[in-house]
């Protein structure tokens, strides 16, 4: 299968339509989370390394993601390496999490590889995807401390 460095590019970071933008602003409306699909293959398999490790389906993922409308998370690219011969794309990401009732906002970094895939329409898909939390120190708070309830509900 062969991708196309740019069409590759434009997938993520479009600002209108690209991956990232999508994920910071539908994904987080449970009114609209499904709107996500057309990112995801339908056998995604999501891998999360954070101090816990989840290994999660597309369905799940959506739920994770929805679940804390309260929450505002924002991914905001900082670097990005893309392998067109293999279908990847890695990048490190500093997220935002705004949460709305007090205007806190918590950041930490990430680093998510993605492996892309092509639908029946020659569309991209994220087939696989992979996410490294950065280490956070004790009494810092951080992603799994803003959405334990969420990452439990999804893999009940």
């Amino acid at each position: 299968m062969e991708f196309d460095r740019q069409a590759m590019k434009d997938f993520f970071l479009d600002d209108q339509r690209g991956y990232f933008k999508s994920y910071s602003t539908v994904a987080q409306d449970p009114d609209h989370c499904s709107d996500m699909f057309r990112f995801y293959s339908p056998d995604i398999a999501v891998t999360t390394y954070f101090p816990i490790v989840m290994v999660v389906n597309r369905e799940q993922f959506l739920k994770i993601s929805c679940a804390h409308p309260h929450i505002q998370e924002t991914l905001i690219p900082q670097h990005c390496a893309i392998d067109e011969n293999q279908g990847l794309f890695a990048v490190l990401l500093k997220a935002t999490f705004e949460i709305k009732s007090s205007g806190e906002v918590v950041e930490q970094e990430f680093t998510a590889h993605y492996k892309l895939t092509k639908d029946e329409e020659d569309e991209l898909k994220i087939e696989k995807l992979w996410i490294f939390a950065e280490w956070v120190a004790p009494g810092r708070t951080n992603i799994v401390d803003l959405y334990e309830d969420a990452f439990r509900a999804a893999l009940s």
